[in-house]
């Protein structure tokens, strides 16, 4: 039997079964670094986003 994915999006299920697998699973000492400077970005750029609707729409569309 041969299996292939129909679409980019997993169903609900799928998620919930990955989340299971990888439930405490430790991470290593450079992985928790990257983690941490993404977070880091994340929040030093948190609201400082162009306000018209053009600009959200091409952030949107980077994000996702």
């Amino acid at each position: 039997m041969e299996y292939k994915r129909t679409s980019r999006h997993p169903s609900d299920e799928t998620k919930a079964a990955i989340s299971r697998s990888l439930k405490g699973v430790a991470k290593n000492a450079e992985h928790r670094e990257h983690l941490s400077q993404s977070l880091k970005k994340y929040w030093q750029d948190e609201g400082n986003f162009p306000d018209d609707k053009e600009s959200e729409t091409k952030i949107e569309d980077i994000m996702f």
